[in-house]
């Protein structure tokens, strides 16, 4: 396989010390301490201060996070487990081509401080395998992955900040001669790859969005742990992303009388991420190798954990989305109800109008993701939201009447305030209202206040 062996030589003893000196900084920023360890930050500073973590969804028409409808506010502690995954993506790789590194060694800069020129001799001497580069790898996938994350400016803007970081980290492994040009072009590709396919799956996928980063940061942990005979990183990878997946599913808080609508794959992967970690202290090495590793993972979820909780016990129940005049919410007759099932008729009216005219830019495992763990008084007991309509992820649905019809046949009659609705038909809009058994005018008048 060709990769660049004789442009590497063109370049080896051209570069002028002052470069090489400023590689060895700028390739720090491509390290897997450095990687997770922003990663980590990014996430618990998304997490805790409950902004937008930069998500645009299809169809809102606008660039700018900040403008964004309803931009999501789910907690962002699905990024470590991206950068997780294409870490062991790229170890698994590696082990796969077993493709050695050059065998030019940089020169010394004659201006190095000696404190520093045993860290700089570790950095132009190291070993292992070359293909792709693991440097390349990582800084596109993370900084990628903030580009996506971050709320700050419009994602074009990020996006090509983040391409210049992982171009500048590719460039300082040719540098300082650790990799062939070959190496960090294909791992270039690799990041870009691995990122686009995980974005889609998070887009796409039925569960929250840590639940699947994460998962799928354990899948490809344990194929580099196959590929790499148990090799200490890769079993690093998959005990992290284990401990973060099985505390995530565990923890987070399920409260209320309808807390038997628990999604069961929350159950599931808790259970296999604990007996796959059970498995890595017998096989993988033992407690003192894994042991921190989960810790780390369970650490990385702890702020959005609590942060969950803290929002449950705040018994707070924010706007699910910005009403419009049709749907639920004018069926929902107050004088009928008592306050905690029009709180919960308020509740289902904006999450159903806003399905009726198809204006809503979450699937509806993202919206409750967003909202799943804000609680809903209900018959003087409280229940979630993700409680409430959990149950309607069961099932497909083709089109959002069918959402809504299925919303009506879970909630009472005394709900949504209409005693003779017993054909569960989709509500009617405009002057059709006024069929068998809808509220009257006077009713109505009053529905609009909430």
């Amino acid at each position: 396989m060709y990769r660049g062996g004789d442009a590497l030589e063109a370049l080896h003893g051209s570069v002028p010390e002052w470069l090489l000196l400023l590689a060895a900084l700028v390739t720090r920023l491509g390290d897997v301490a450095a990687l997770i360890s922003i990663a980590i930050v990014a996430s618990w500073l998304l997490t805790w201060r409950g902004t937008p973590n930069g998500l645009e969804y299809p169809g809102t028409g606008s660039e700018t996070d900040s403008t964004a409808p309803n931009a999501d506010r789910a907690p962002a502690v699905w990024l470590v487990g991206v950068v997780v995954g294409g870490l062991a993506a790229m170890t698994a790789l590696k082990y796969l081509f077993a493709l050695p590194r050059p065998e030019l060694v940089a020169t010394t800069p004659s201006t190095l401080p000696t404190a520093l020129e045993s860290t700089y001799v570790s950095t132009v001497t190291l070993g292992g395998y070359g293909f792709p580069s693991g440097h390349a790898v990582g800084a596109t996938v993370a900084y990628g992955a903030l580009a996506l994350a971050i709320p700050l400016g419009t994602r074009r803007s990020r996006l090509a900040a983040a391409g210049v970081l992982a171009l500048a980290v590719s460039f300082s492994r040719v540098v300082l001669a650790v990799h062939y040009p070959g190496d960090i072009v294909a791992g270039i590709a690799v990041g870009v790859a691995y990122l686009a396919t995980v974005w889609w799956l998070l887009e796409r996928s039925p569960v929250d969005r840590t639940t699947t980063a994460f998962a799928l940061a354990l899948g490809l942990a344990l194929v580099a742990v196959g590929v790499s005979g148990f090799a200490g990183r890769s079993v690093a990878y998959a005990a992290l992303a284990a401990g973060g997946l099985a505390v995530w599913s565990f923890a987070r808080p399920r409260s209320g009388r309808l807390s038997s609508a628990r999604p069961a794959y929350h159950a599931e992967s808790a259970t296999v991420a604990l007996g796959l970690l059970v498995a890595l202290v017998v096989v993988g090495g033992g407690l003192q190798s894994v042991g921190p590793a989960a810790g780390l993972g369970a650490l990385v979820v702890a702020p959005a954990v609590i942060r969950s909780r803290r929002a449950s016990g705040s018994r707070r129940s924010s706007r699910v989305a910005n009403a419009g005049p049709t749907g639920f919410r004018r069926l929902a007759d107050s004088s009928r109800m008592t306050d905690d099932n029009r709180q919960l008729g308020v509740e289902l009216g904006e999450l159903g109008d806003q399905l009726e005219s198809a204006e809503y830019p979450m699937s509806e495992d993202e919206l409750l993701e967003a909202y799943g763990d804000e609680e809903i008084e209900m018959e003087g007991e409280t229940s979630t939201l993700e409680d409430v309509i959990g149950p309607l992820n069961e099932d497909e649905y083709r089109d959002y009447g069918e959402v809504e019809q299925a919303i009506m046949n879970m909630v009472g009659d005394e709900a949504i305030g209409r005693k003779n609705y017993s054909d569960r038909t989709p509500p009617a809009t405009g002057e059709d209202r006024q069929d068998e058994g809808a509220p009257d005018q006077d009713d109505q008048e009053g529905q609009e206040s909430f």
